[in-house]
């Protein structure tokens, strides 16, 4: 259906002369990204409505986001997928927000995110077939990594101190979900198995 759409796009803006021929594929793959993103974004816009909670998907987005951009990790070889995955990730920070928030311990849920942000600063950036890295890209992304993580440690412990226990549960489920992300995408290269998730 969007490839359809995208193609059709395309193909107006070729006979309208607005794009070159050379340029379809740079074309393709931003209006790919765009109707992608756009799905994401409303079907996340459905979750926060359907739980009456959208301060949870943006605090979770706001954390998750950058951090994923730069550290990298496993990703879905298809869209219907990534949306799938990406849509229950925020389901589940919805549930655990809603439902288990009295039952997690801070103490235990900072003890996860230590050992997550652990993990997340070794391995990263975890580059994909889809997105290689090179020795410098690498090197800047595992600084901007860093940074990003560090202040939002930063944030999770003034969360923590002031007892904002909702914002600092969701940044320790960002961390979790991060670290996921990563341990699948090295153990993926490491068996050398291609996971067709």
């Amino acid at each position: 259906m969007i490839q359809r759409l995208v193609d059709k796009i395309i193909n107006r803006q070729i006979k309208n002369k607005t794009i070159l021929e050379n340029e379809v594929n740079i074309y393709r793959y931003g209006y790919f990204l765009l109707f992608e993103i756009l799905i994401n974004i409303i079907i996340s816009i459905f979750i926060g409505m359907m739980f009456r909670d959208m301060e949870t998907i943006l605090v979770f987005l706001f954390m998750y986001v950058p951090l994923r951009t730069y550290s990298g990790g496993w990703h879905a070889n298809k869209l219907w997928k990534c949306t799938l995955i990406s849509n229950l990730i925020l389901v589940i920070a919805e549930v655990i927000i809603n439902y288990w928030i009295e039952y997690i311990s801070v103490t235990n849920g900072l003890f996860v995110a230590i050992w997550c942000v652990v993990l997340i600063l070794v391995f990263s950036p975890v580059d994909t077939e889809t997105k290689i890295l090179n020795e410098v890209e690498k090197k800047i992304y595992k600084r901007k990594t860093y940074v990003i993580a560090m202040i939002q440690i930063c944030i999770m412990c003034f969360c923590i101190v002031f007892s904002k226990n909702k914002y600092s549960i969701i940044i320790e489920y960002t961390y979790f979900i991060q670290a996921l992300m990563l341990i699948v995408e090295k153990i993926k290269r490491c068996s050398k198995i291609k996971i067709k998730y």
